[in-house]
């Protein structure tokens, strides 16, 4: 708040001795302020539209977008719970690059892929597959993955069910993420797809609900990754056995926008470079399952590239979708 002291003060500031509050001061900050909250939480309950990103876009002009990065998410977990578990590497981020991060989602896997779509996120850290897709539709360019990981699906089935292999799984009613999670739904329904096995599908948005279902007995059998899978509250998980593994893939990617001016790159780059250089940054991984960041190109996912899977089986989205706006 701002205070006019007789004729000192900026226009329109009454010019009583007695201290007034200027108004238009007050305003001027406020509504930037206001606005910044909103762009941090909106996008956690509803699909942000064209017309509401222009209106940010107006009554926030002094935020470019190198001052604030929008870090999106995949919400392979609640999204509450993924801005939680994310927040401390978001704040350490914001250290290192002096540029403010904040971790933004979206309530399902399919609602994360519209928002990638869209080039809403400044960053993102979005699996093999969608980097594959939205590195060539809208042009993110990968400059980190989680260090000495490879990324490997999983089937999980309940502790006393009756299946053993694979192949007894044939009829079995199956949950999985969204169409397009890559290890825990496009890797394993390929594999059942190959071997034969023919599965009732439900997708049911997050990995979470994948284990959740699976171990209250409404699926039989449900896709997943080790690291999630870990990741998962004890009384779940210890309800649940892996029945199946896949081959290994180069795991996530963290993604920029093309938008990001060069020099902002930089520092993103250097601090992942950084980040694990003293023993109190290793603490920011803890909340999820990380032992470090390693820096990345794009040539890294040529392997998901081999694959050779069209997005439009994978997502739904169309290729006019799925254009940088």
């Amino acid at each position: 708040m701002l205070l006019c002291r007789g004729n000192t003060g900026p226009p329109g500031c009454d010019s009583a001795s007695r201290p007034q509050v200027c108004w238009v001061a007050v305003v001027s900050i406020a509504l930037p302020l206001a606005a910044l909250v909103l762009r941090a939480v909106v996008p956690l309950f509803q699909r942000p539209t064209a017309e509401a990103t222009s209106l940010v876009d107006e009554v926030v002009p002094i935020l470019s977008r190198d001052e604030v990065i929008r870090f999106g998410v995949v919400p392979q977990q609640a999204a509450t719970q993924v801005v939680v578990n994310w927040g401390p590497l978001a704040e350490r981020l914001s250290e290192l690059t002096g540029v403010t991060w904040v971790v933004e989602t979206a309530p399902s896997i399919p609602e994360f892929e519209q928002r990638l779509a869209a080039g809403l996120y400044d960053t993102a850290y979005m699996n093999p597959y969608h980097y594959v897709v939205f590195s060539d539709r809208v042009g993110y360019r990968a400059f980190a993955k989680e260090k000495d990981k490879q990324l490997q699906g999983i089937l999980v089935v309940h502790r006393d069910s009756p299946y053993e292999t694979v192949a007894d799984l044939d009829g079995a009613s199956a949950a999985f993420p969204a169409p397009a999670a890559f290890a825990a739904s496009v890797l394993t329904r390929n594999f059942l797809r190959t071997a034969s096995v023919h599965v009732d599908v439900h997708y049911v948005g997050s990995h979470d609900s994948v284990y959740r279902n699976v171990a209250n007995g409404v699926q039989d059998v449900g896709g997943g990754v080790v690291r999630t899978f870990k990741a998962m509250d004890a009384e779940v998980t210890d309800q649940l056995r892996i029945l199946w593994k896949t081959p290994e893939y180069t795991p996530h990617a963290f993604a920029h926008h093309p938008r990001l001016p060069v020099a902002t790159v930089e520092r993103i780059q250097a601090a992942v470079e950084q980040l694990f250089a003293l023993p109190e940054d290793r603490a920011v991984f803890a909340s999820i399952g990380f032992t470090g960041l390693a820096p990345a190109g794009d040539a890294e996912w040529d392997d998901v590239r081999a694959l050779g899977i069209t997005e439009e089986d994978e997502t739904g989205l169309t290729p006019s979708e799925m254009s940088s706006p």
